[in-house]
């Protein structure tokens, strides 16, 4: 079984257990798993968002619905981090970021009970709709905090990496990355995954025509 194939898998299962814990009521054991991502985060980078979170695994579903039928979505200029627009980007995440856990402390005082990880879900998938997933991933506050254990060095079992002898600077990788995580390295010409940003989705090893990405 490819890593691919083996992602699917895993992405379903984690979803049919959102759904079943919703219809139980039981959406507090999915904040274990968010810690769960936390820590990970730090030896395998986001491996939640690319491998657990329903809202991925439902934008990956979109993206295949949307290449199937030939179907384009809007991008709204949302770059990786040496991009022209990288402070607006950060403004963006700043404000999800604050409405959302602002929002959680807000319900809690006032005895609100509303669950904000469903209603994130909701609407992180209907803006798929319209938007290509990169522009989710890089504003979702879940994905930010992800980002924030997953940079941390030194304690990364694997990783995705480019083999600079081996990649031509095609930029095959760049065009599948459904968080732009892939970026040109110092020459110019080969390129570097951005670990912090990285789904670990495997669709760049899938493309690499030189074989030249590995998760190590």
């Amino acid at each position: 079984m490819n890593r691919r194939r083996a992602r699917g898998i895993v992405q379903g299962v984690f979803l049919l257990g959102f759904f079943l814990l919703l219809t139980l009521r039981r959406m507090q054991a999915w904040v274990i798993l968010l810690g769960l991502g936390l820590l990970l985060g730090v030896f395998w980078g986001r491996v939640y968002c690319g491998w657990v979170c329903p809202m991925g695994t439902v934008m990956r579903f979109e993206t295949w619905i949307y290449q199937k039928f030939g179907i384009k979505r809007k991008a709204p200029g949302m770059k990786h981090e040496n991009g022209k627009n990288r402070g607006f980007v950060k403004i963006l995440q700043l404000l999800f970021l604050v409405m959302f856990f602002g929002g959680m402390i807000t319900t809690q005082r006032l005895g609100i009970r509303v669950n904000l990880i469903v209603i994130l879900v909701g609407f992180g998938v209907g803006v798929s709709l319209f938007t290509k997933e990169e522009f989710w991933h890089r504003i979702c506050p879940h994905g930010l905090v992800m980002s924030l254990t997953a940079k941390i060095k030194g304690l990364k079992l694997k990783k995705m990496t480019v083999e600079k002898e081996g990649c031509i600077g095609c930029g095959q990788c760049d065009r599948v990355c459904p968080n732009l995580s892939i970026t040109a390295d110092k020459d110019g010409k080969t390129r570097r995954i951005i670990t912090k940003d990285c789904l670990v989705c495997f669709e760049c090893e899938k493309v690499c025509p030189t074989n030249a990405i590995y998760f190590r």
